[in-house]
């Protein structure tokens, strides 16, 4: 299976669409209508896991790029958390066809870029891949549910887990075909250098239908953004 060109242009962090809507963002979309109760800070309280926690949103930034940079010019990344990446993928004969391949739903003014679009020699299928680094005490919620979905925790995974699905669909949605031609796969480069690989991202009690649902009914919901702080002038 190959994967056709996206008829979506990501610019600026989102897509216009045709009608003029500018597109929100799938990560602030689950944070806001999944998670909104949900802090990193209750779960973790200690000042060297926030550090982690930081640091490893830039680290992720400069994975991606590396990442990227092998997908789009064959350059191979060293021995960091990219280059252990990459090797699982080899081992495991997953071939990459696409880096931050663009994916919309315009109904429900979606947009993200999927961080690898990876193709398995074994079956010729294609897998949806999202990666993150760090992510301390993912398995941890803060005791609420995601909304919508009674007893199922709002902890990080889920939320992850959430987002794979979705950009899955996204994927589908955009080439015009089915989600079940697609396969997912979450991986997190953790802290200390080890990865850890999800191949089955379903999360029990989570529907597909009644996610989707959800976003519809807030397609014209705005996404807030954090204000920055005012520095206050030296005396």
């Amino acid at each position: 299976m190959s994967l056709k060109v996206s008829p979506f242009r990501f610019v600026r962090r989102c897509v216009t669409f045709d009608d003029g809507t500018v597109s929100r963002g799938l990560t602030k979309v689950i944070k806001q209508v999944f998670s909104a109760r949900y802090s990193y800070r209750a779960v973790v309280r200690n000042d060297a896991a926030r550090h982690t926690h930081g640091s490893s949103i830039k680290y992720g930034k400069a994975v991606d790029r590396e990442l990227t940079r092998w997908v789009r010019f064959g350059e191979v990344p060293n021995k960091t958390h990219a280059g252990k990446i990459v090797e699982y993928f080899e081992a495991n004969d997953l071939v990459a066809v696409g880096a931050q391949y663009t994916v919309a739903w315009p109904d429900a003014r979606l947009a993200t870029q999927l961080d690898l679009v990876l193709r398995d020699e074994r079956t010729q299928r294609l897998v949806v891949v999202e990666i993150k680094t760090g992510s301390v005490n993912r398995h941890i919620g803060t005791g609420k549910d995601l909304v919508g979905h009674p007893g199922v925790s709002n902890c990080l995974l889920h939320q992850h887990q959430l987002q794979v699905a979705l950009g899955r669909f996204l994927l589908a949605r955009t080439c015009g075909t089915s989600e079940a031609d697609y396969d997912t796969l979450l991986l997190y480069a953790n802290t200390d250098a080890t990865i850890d690989v999800y191949r089955d991202t379903r999360i029990p009690g989570v529907t597909s239908e009644k996610v989707q649902s959800l976003l519809l009914s807030t397609a014209q919901d705005r996404t807030t953004r954090k204000r920055k702080k005012k520095r206050r002038p030296f005396p």
